[in-house]
């Protein structure tokens, strides 16, 4: 007798999957005179819009011993002309920043590679989980050696950029101190009870440790009467879907605006949108029509806006967003054949997905069935008499898994860890 095998596909997708990308904050920039004679200047004065200017503990992270870099992370719509009140920032260009200085100021102190770094590229996120440092932030300032002319204690310092930065008030915002080395210090005022900083060490990865203590901080921001610009692009999830978020920075209403876009530094054709989005609105835009990305390629993904309300934008440092990511496609079946055994046993299973990177996992039912089998080449149970039928389906890679195994760390001299080490490849 001979037993028959038949194997049908199944193109249903999983759309968790590990999407490796870079996201970049917003490429652009202005250039004013003011800002070039004044940009190594401090100053006491007081902020246009800021979250705080009140809180009551000096901390010496980062300008004042040898834990020299902190992140602190600031929510949406945080910044007000009078701190937790007043008018609402919009958005803008940031063209200096301020921050609070704490119990201890110094003017004449040498700080060496003194470092401000801003981004907005982790949306909504209020709060820090761990010690990782945030990356693909922008430099905004940077001196070999900086002193903080005009320093005073318990009262804010600003600092010109050197490269402003484009602000969206419904995005979080990241500011970085780091420094080198500082003879003397100065404190920064901080207050609150969430993890919204990460402290460490000014080369060292990841930081050493996070917690509460966000420092008083604010900007000035520049606004232009006819201001738009990309703000985010949205990565495309097991399909070619690339949706850009249009923001309007500037006083005015926007009525039409040209979305223009490129992928690899091909211009795409130009999307356009003819609805009004108020002064410091947002609305997501899908980039069409589809561009055909391939499985496991990286791409760089430009999206930049021009002519609102058919004029010349007034600020072009914060028209363009830049993604760069590895694109994942949807799973699938491309082709299965059937196989012919005769007598019992096991075969193998064969099935060729559509994308290399796709993992197999084999059924003995369409709906509801039991997982006999994973992996694009699989053997089969025992086989009965007759047909046996078995049933493919593609996937990519879900959430994270954990790997463990039954190996106990062990601390000798120096630290020493036994455990096994593999490379984990989808199949």
């Amino acid at each position: 007798m001979r037993g028959f095998i038949g194997i049908k596909k199944d193109k249903i997708m999983k759309k968790n999957f590990y999407l490796n990308q870079k996201l970049s904050g917003i490429q652009k920039f202005i250039v004013f005179t003011v800002l070039n004679l004044f940009a190594f200047q401090g100053f006491a004065q007081t902020p246009s819009y800021y979250n705080n200017n009140n809180a009551a503990s000096s901390n010496t992270f980062p300008l004042g011993g040898a834990t020299n870099k902190v992140q602190w992370i600031y929510g949406p719509n945080l910044f007000n002309s009078a701190g937790t009140t007043g008018v609402p920032s919009g958005g803008g260009t940031i063209t200096k920043i301020y921050f609070r200085l704490g119990s201890l100021a110094s003017a004449t102190n040498t700080n060496t590679d003194y470092t401000i770094s801003l981004a907005q590229n982790i949306g909504t996120t209020a709060a820090w989980t761990s010690t990782t440092w945030a990356t693909g932030l922008t430099t905004c300032f940077y001196a070999a050696t900086y002193q903080m002319t005009g320093a005073t204690a318990n009262s804010w310092y600003g600092i010109t950029l050197q490269t402003p930065i484009a602000y969206n008030p419904n995005l979080s915002l990241i500011f970085e101190i780091r420094v080198s080395s500082s003879v003397g210090g100065n404190y920064v005022s901080q207050a609150g009870a969430t993890n919204q900083r990460i402290w460490g060490t000014y080369s060292g990865t990841p930081g050493t440790g996070f917690g509460s203590g966000l420092v008083d901080f604010g900007f000035d921001l520049m606004k232009g009467s006819n201001d738009a610009g990309i703000s985010a692009i949205t990565p495309p999830l097991c399909n070619p879907t690339l949706m850009a978020k249009y923001s309007n920075f500037g006083v005015n209403t926007i009525d039409s605006v040209k979305i223009n876009w490129s992928v690899d530094g091909v211009l795409q054709t130009q999307n356009k949108y003819t609805k009004p989005v108020a002064s410091a609105g947002s609305v997501d835009i899908q980039l069409t029509p589809n561009f055909a990305f391939v499985d496991g390629n990286t791409y760089t993904v430009k999206s930049w806006t021009s002519g609102p309300n058919n004029k010349q934008d007034t600020l072009n440092k914060n028209d363009t967003f830049k993604l760069v990511m590895k694109y994942q496609g949807p799973a699938g079946i491309k082709s299965a054949s059937d196989i012919i055994k005769c007598g019992p046993g096991k075969v193998t299973l064969s099935v060729v997905p559509l994308n290399a990177s796709d993992s197999i996992v084999w059924f003995n039912a369409a709906t509801a069935g039991n997982v006999i089998a994973r992996g694009k080449n699989a053997l089969t149970p025992p086989l009965v008499l007759g047909v046996n039928t078995y049933w493919a389906q593609a996937f990519k890679l879900g959430a994270p898994m954990a790997f463990a195994n039954a190996m106990t760390p062990s601390v000798g001299y120096g630290s020493t860890y036994s455990g096994g080490f593999a490379d984990i490849t989808p199949n």
